[in-house]
Order: C-alpha cells, then structure tokens, then sequence
C-alpha cells in the first residue's frame, strides 16, 4: 500500500530555520560565558547519546569528560569538579539517582562546592521529573535531547557559576 503525508514545505522551513537561529544565539551566549569554565562532566552509558552530546558540547566549545557508569562518574567527579554534571539515570553497576544521591552526601560531608547535575532519561513518565529532583538533581531532560534545551540548561549552570566565582 501506499501512504501519502501531506507536507507544509513552508511551515517546514520556518520551523527549521527558527531553530537555527535559536542554536546560534544560545552559542553565541556560550561565547559570552568565556572557556574559562572548569569541564562538564556526561554520564552516559549509550555510545549514540554520547556522540550527540559530545557534538553540542563541541559545538558550544566546552571541555567535557565522559563517564560510561555511575560508578566511573563518581570517581571522576571525586578527582576533579565540574560546574555541570549531565546525568543519564539508568546505567550499569550503578544508576544516576544513586550516582547523585551519593554525591550529594559526599558534598555535604566533606565540605565540597555544589555541583549542578541535569538528570537525563528516555524513560520521560510523570513521576520522572520528580524523582530526579527528590534524589537531587537540579533539572531534568527527556530524551532524545533537544539540542536547544540541553543548551539551556548548561549555560543557566555555567553562567551561576561565574556570577558565583
């Protein structure tokens, strides 16, 4: 059989070419912010996730590390601080709610500055967006990622810190 789906080429376009202009002028705040930041750190298990983040961070020229794990995310964030964590929450060995849970605790115990963590999930049902927040998240992101929101959200964390330093 055969499917026809009517197309609006304008409405297309328009769509399109907003966007654009939206990625340039969050980039163009990135900019503003200076590469002075310290790295953002991005858990993510899935290679695909990681190589669609990687690119919007190498766009927005912001140094990074990845972690595969929430184990290998808290020994990273343990040697080194981040002004942003991008949190994927379901994961092997251990998952992002633990993971942030866990850093949390050590932030408190051993004095440490706050780090901003984005929990990021496929799994986008109601209670989600509550159960990063209760475990200590400071923001949630379905996926797929909206590059814009991702965008967003780590320059409201980046721009915090600056003001903070």
């Amino acid at each position: 059989f055969t499917v026809f789906i009517p197309l609006n080429e304008n409405a297309t376009n328009t769509k399109s070419k907003e966007r654009a202009q939206q990625n340039k002028k969050l980039d163009k705040r990135f900019m503003n912010v200076g590469n002075d930041n310290k790295p953002v750190l991005s858990v993510e298990d899935y290679e695909g996730n990681v190589v669609v983040l990687s690119y919007i961070l190498d766009e927005v020229g912001a140094q990074y590390d990845i972690a595969g794990t929430g184990v290998e995310a808290l020994r990273m964030w343990e040697s080194n601080h981040y002004d942003v964590i991008l949190m994927d929450i379901q994961m092997p060995e251990m998952d992002g709610f633990t993971a942030t849970q866990t850093i949390r605790r050590l932030e408190k115990q051993k004095k440490l500055d706050y780090t901003p963590i984005i929990g990021m999930t496929a799994h986008a049902l109601v209670g989600d967006k509550d159960k990063c927040i209760e475990s200590g998240m400071d923001a949630y992101l379905p996926k797929p990622i909206v590059e814009a929101d991702l965008k967003r959200q780590i320059l409201k964390y980046l721009q915090k810190h600056k003001k903070a330093a």
